[in-house]
């Protein structure tokens, strides 16, 4: 087979798409965005390079993990 038949993927989402959800976030009153998905869907990575995007353009952001966060009740 040939070396190149099945690239590896590309890590990351597309820059425009990261601008798009930033922008749409930034359009909310509430500065508070909440991803969700199934494990392996790419949440983490997608957190980081918004967190990067926004930093881009002067804003500080966080990514907040709650992967281990249970409630009791």
């Amino acid at each position: 087979m040939a070396p190149d038949a099945h690239p590896a993927p590309p890590h990351g989402f597309a820059d425009a798409f990261v601008a798009g959800v930033l922008d749409a976030a930034l359009a909310h009153p509430t500065r508070v965005l909440g991803l969700s998905g199934l494990q392996g869907s790419g949440k983490s990575t997608l957190a980081a390079q918004l967190v990067d995007a926004a930093a881009a353009r002067g804003i500080t952001a966080v990514a907040l993990s709650l992967d281990d966060v249970y409630l009791d009740l």
